[in-house]
């Protein structure tokens, strides 16, 4: 929250902050206010806790003797995007939004966006050492 400074229809939209005051800005009802008061980036909400369940990568050594899933405990909200086959493997990848809980409570969202992802990726220097 921050003073403004007065609104006008007619000044454009990409005003700079000054003195401490921020660019005035007219809402149009409610759904603008909601809008605006919406954060830009946000973490996924914390999972309370769940078992998971993941498709090894069966030529990994990480994952040797494994079967060709396995169930993970996962709680909180760290959720990782994909890593370049240039910057380390996924030794395991989380299966389809429908079929990654093997037991407990997960948020659609965090499902959704779990859903494919990978859980632990190794990086090439800690597989040489």
């Amino acid at each position: 929250m921050a003073p403004e400074n007065s609104a006008s229809p007619r000044k454009p939209e990409k005003q700079q902050r000054t003195g401490g005051r921020v660019p005035g800005r007219l809402l149009g009802g409610e759904a603008e206010f909601r809008a605006a008061i919406e954060a830009g980036e946000h973490p996924p909400d914390t999972a309370p806790g769940a078992i998971l369940r993941a498709q090894v990568d069966p030529e990994h050594w990480l994952t040797a003797g494994l079967k060709s899933t396995i169930d993970i405990l996962s709680q909180g909200r760290l959720i990782f995007t994909p890593i370049k086959l240039d910057k380390g493997v996924s030794a395991a990848i989380f299966q389809k939004a429908d079929q990654v809980v093997a037991s407990g409570y997960l948020w659609k969202e965090n499902r959704d966006q779990l859903a494919n992802k990978p859980w632990p990726s190794c990086s090439p220097r800690a597989a040489e050492s």
